[in-house]
């Protein structure tokens, strides 16, 4: 049994490349996923990954801007009809 040296064979895993994909998989060290707010544009860190809106302030704020938008195209006003 002089072949145990064979056996000790150790294979060094690439760090940075284990680390990226495991990153992409489950977030960052901190816990979220780094997203971009469209209402602000403020860069954050998600706690889910379909996390869009850095507080609740700016989501607030990007739902009044769509039902806004979205009152003058489904109720036509009455100077219209006329």
């Amino acid at each position: 049994m002089g072949n145990n040296e064979n056996r000790n064979i150790v294979l060094e895993p690439d760090y940075q490349d284990m680390l990226a994909a495991s990153w992409r998989m489950h977030g960052d060290h901190r816990g979220g996923y780094q997203k971009v707010c469209p209402c602000c544009g403020k860069m954050f860190y998600a706690r889910r990954p379909e996390g869009k809106y850095c507080s609740q302030a700016c989501r607030q704020r990007e739902y009044r801007k769509r039902r806004k938008n979205l009152r003058g195209k489904c109720c036509p006003s009455s100077k219209a009809t006329s």
